[in-house]
């Protein structure tokens, strides 16, 4: 959401296969929330994120409910405290397959 300042959350359901259980490990990776980020699996919090713009990841097999449906839920939080860091200008460039997205400088 564009030129949105507070609080959004988001909520997404998937599924993972059983098959994963034996020799899989789970990770959600998530390439760029700015500024804060609370991230819940399932229910469970499982990380909190800060300084906006940079990917993080965390492990997630031990909170995934192989063979079912799993619920992400996550909220973000871009308003400018003393202690953030501004978002800086959204510029159109164009990426490496040709196609237009937004690139923060």
């Amino acid at each position: 959401m564009r030129d949105h300042i507070g609080t959004v959350w988001y909520e997404r359901k998937f599924f993972v296969s059983r098959n994963w259980t034996v020799d899989k490990r789970v990770w959600l990776r998530f390439g760029s929330v700015h500024y804060s980020a609370i991230v819940w699996l399932n229910g469970k919090e499982i990380i909190r994120h800060e300084i906006g713009h940079l990917p993080f990841e965390v492990e997630a097999t031990s909170f995934i409910k192989f063979g079912s449906e799993n619920r992400v839920t996550i909220m973000c939080d871009n308003r400018l405290l003393v202690t953030t860091v501004p978002q800086g200008e959204l510029v159109q460039q164009p990426s490496d397959k040709g196609n237009r997205t937004n690139i923060c400088f």
